[in-house]
């Protein structure tokens, strides 16, 4: 039974960019894209072979590999599209091995985002089971006249002995909203969204592919909305210059040429600064910000027992 029949599950993005990678190669190598994918159909099993098998089905009818691409089942299908009609104008692969490099790197921005925060996570939750299992009630079982406990203390102890269920489903709330919001965002932040743009814009320029038809495909392919809705655009469109102004260079007085070099050369280190700047967000994100966590939920903590428990213990034995 022929399986593009069967419906095919949305890919992950590694998955993509697997599948991006074999059409590159198959497009390098200047042989048959729909060949490459039946044998990928072969090769591969589960929703990555399934799909291969779909897509070489529309190629054997005649539809172009942009079309073809222009799936639902694919993440950001519309992007893809336009970076494999860049690549079939343009005659070179490359933005495609370099839309799967950056697919690569947000699934494992996405995964090391998920391992880093995995530790606060059981941090609160063995400090809250604590708080409600052991120190709530060793408060309200020795709230006798001998050992008296800070009113705040006592108040906040038979609240949370009779509503502990609420924080809880806050929390649980709080987590599934946070991967939902991970989940649906737009996969690429902006700053890799603009360096994705230069860096295809770049390409195509340097392959003297029309200004306006390299723009058009670079944000169409980098999802830069802000650059798709131009009208005449061009490398002197206004907001074309506003981008490059912060890399400025001095032309070489050589032949015309020369001016397509510099300008390939600004894009790149523009490309290279947007990248950069998502590399810092990426250690902001997988790094700093889970390590202040977790020493800030420790501390927290740690003083909270110390002021709660320990410190109204050791004041009534003073008394004694």
């Amino acid at each position: 039974m022929n399986a593009a029949k069967f419906p095919v599950a949305k890919l992950s993005q590694l998955q993509l960019a697997a599948l991006l990678e074999e059409i590159a190669s198959a497009m390098r190598r200047d042989v048959s894209v729909a060949d490459a994918l039946r044998r990928l159909e072969r090769s591969r099993l589960g929703r990555v072979g399934r799909l291969a098998s779909e897509i070489a089905e529309k190629l054997e009818q005649g539809q172009t590999i942009a079309r073809a691409l222009d799936s639902p089942t694919l993440p950001n299908h519309a992007q893809v599209a336009a970076c494999v009609s860049a690549c079939e104008q343009s005659g070179d692969a490359r933005l495609l091995n370099r839309l799967a490099r950056l697919l690569r790197k947000q699934a494992d921005y996405r995964r090391n985002i998920r391992l880093a925060w995995v530790y606060p996570v059981m941090l609160i939750v063995l400090a809250y089971a604590v708080l409600v299992l052991l120190m709530t009630r060793m408060v309200l079982s020795n709230n006798t006249p001998d050992i008296r406990w800070p009113d705040p203390v006592v108040n906040f102890s038979e609240w949370l002995s009779v509503y502990w269920i609420w924080p809880a489903i806050v929390f649980v709330v709080v987590i599934v909203a946070a991967a939902i919001y991970f989940r649906s965002r737009i996969p690429f932040p902006k700053s890799v969204r603009l360096g994705l743009f230069c860096e295809s814009l770049a390409d195509q320029i340097a392959l003297d592919v029309p200004d306006d038809v390299a723009i058009e495909n670079a944000a169409a392919l980098s999802g830069a909305k802000s650059y798709s809705s131009l009208s005449n655009p061009s490398m002197n469109s206004p907001e074309i210059v506003s981008m490059l102004s912060p890399v400025t260079m001095e032309t070489i007085e050589v032949p015309e040429v020369a001016a397509k070099e510099v300008l390939v050369a600004r894009l790149r280190y523009l490309a290279t600064i947007h990248l950069e700047r998502a590399r810092r967000q990426r250690y902001f994100w997988t790094h700093l910000v889970p390590r202040f966590a977790i020493v800030s939920f420790g501390i927290l903590f740690v003083f909270s027992y110390i002021a709660w428990v320990i410190g109204p213990v050791y004041r009534q034995v003073a008394l004694w």
